[in-house]
């Protein structure tokens, strides 16, 4: 299951739906289930999705970030241990491939959380 932080409930909404990458969506309906069903935990909550290069800057987010293209997602995990973050990053690992996604936690000042990407090398039209 996934979900959608409340205070941008609307857009998120239509950017998975409408703007990301569908493997990317692919990926993080995959990940929600894996969570529900063998961690018994809460749906991930979705964060950031798209971002506009003018709110990138703001956010003073790397350049050429893959949140411009519809291919990142970031998943709040304040209510995760490190042992579950790490369960979560084997579990992407081994379905997905670390060539293919980039997995990051960390705190970059907007909170806690995981950033997920499709590697540049793996790039392709929505």
């Amino acid at each position: 299951m996934v979900r959608f932080k409340k205070s941008k409930f609307e857009r998120l909404r239509v950017e998975y739906n409408e703007k990301i990458d569908r493997r990317l969506r692919a990926i993080l309906m995959d990940l929600g289930e894996h969570i529900a069903v063998t961690m018994q935990s809460d749906p991930i909550t979705l964060t950031c999705l798209n971002r506009t290069v003018k709110e990138n800057d703001l956010l003073n987010g790397y350049r050429l970030s893959a949140h411009l293209c519809g291919r990142a997602a970031d998943i709040r995990v304040w209510n995760y241990s490190d042992p579950t973050i790490e369960k979560i990053r084997i579990y992407l690992e081994q379905t997905w491939g670390p060539l293919f996604l980039f997995f990051k936690h960390h705190n970059s000042g907007s909170g806690d959380h995981i950033h997920l990407n499709i590697r540049w090398k793996f790039a392709s039209p929505k």
